[in-house]
């Protein structure tokens, strides 16, 4: 039989709307594990097992948990990434049934990441994933994670059971008994060919290039205000809307000081004939900071000096 906390139901009410306000809803869900073995090899995927080295009534106590766990009444919760998750769940079903006679080493977790460093680790494939996640969620995720968190990370949780060890008894043994690979994916990584970095760097050449000619040439390629500007600022009434307005680790996102809601307040008196006197004061202004946040966001000093003022 098969406990499985990564359960969710599209046709819930309103799930779309809830997924989008950063409500969501998983449950635990249970199957045959003849099924989920005929299923995990029709996909590929890879499949490891590990057998806990505990009692008969261990075995019991934790069947007889998942059991009233998948109750329809107990099995929904809200889904986290990083605190309550599926791997965070299975985490906490051994240490409420087992309690402190699991002991963990968690020398593995010496390296000292935060949650977003323990996400690139598993994005080197995925960098337009990555800049997603490194645009749309804040400073909460860049927080220093202990070994405990680490194991929301399926891998990590995986590494943290494996060096564990447990007391039955008088007795303390490993918590893994053994381990057994039941199926390896065929399946290689596949880089993406056109990369964000590629796109900035075609970016920067096409606005230079053009903002080159309009100073030669006396020009005002004005669209070039509008996309800078007007993308910037619906991008960071997007990011206020993430932060204010759901659920997802979207807070204290520093983004927003290039990304700025007021862009789009600048692009409109750019565009008028009649400019205001303050607007170059914005724009120099505007101007200074994105030098300031180039000269130290990459070794993130500017970002913990706001990080700590919040706190």
């Amino acid at each position: 039989m098969i406990f499985n906390y990564g359960i969710f139901d599209f046709d819930q009410p309103n799930f779309y709307l809830n997924f989008t306000k950063g409500k969501l809803y998983y449950k635990l869900g249970t199957g045959s594990y003849e099924g989920y073995k005929r299923y995990y090899y029709r996909e590929d995927r890879t499949w490891r097992e590990h057998v806990l080295n505990i009692t008969q009534g261990d075995k019991q106590s934790i069947f007889e948990f998942l059991v009233d766990n998948a109750k329809p009444e107990n099995a929904n919760y809200y889904y986290n990434y990083c605190y309550d998750n599926c791997a965070t769940r299975m985490r906490d079903v051994l240490a409420t049934v087992l309690g402190d006679r699991v002991t963990y080493d968690y020398s593995f977790a010496s390296d000292s990441l935060s949650y977003r460093g323990l996400m690139d680790k598993y994005l080197d494939h995925q960098p337009w994933g990555d800049l997603g996640i490194d645009i749309c969620l804040g400073a909460e995720i860049d927080q220093t994670a202990d070994g405990f968190h680490y194991q929301y990370m399926p891998l990590y949780l995986e590494e943290a059971l494996q060096t564990a060890t447990i007391q039955n008894d008088s007795t303390i043994v490993p918590l893994i008994a053994a381990s057994t690979t039941i199926s390896t994916s065929s399946e290689q990584p596949v880089d993406s060919a056109f990369k964000p970095i590629h796109l900035f760097v075609i970016l920067f050449f096409v606005t230079g290039l053009i903002t080159h000619r309009g100073l030669k040439y006396h020009a005002n390629y004005r669209f070039i205000d509008v996309l800078l500007f007007g993308v910037t600022g619906l991008l960071g009434c997007f990011l206020l809307f993430l932060w204010f307005g759901t659920d997802h680790l979207s807070k204290y996102n520093y983004n927003l000081l290039w990304a700025m809601p007021l862009n789009l307040i600048g692009l409109f008196f750019l565009l008028k004939k009649s400019k205001p006197h303050w607007l170059h004061i914005y724009f120099l202004s505007l101007g200074g900071l994105q030098a300031l946040l180039r000269s130290s966001w990459e070794y993130g000093y500017l970002s913990r000096f706001i990080w700590r003022s919040f706190l």
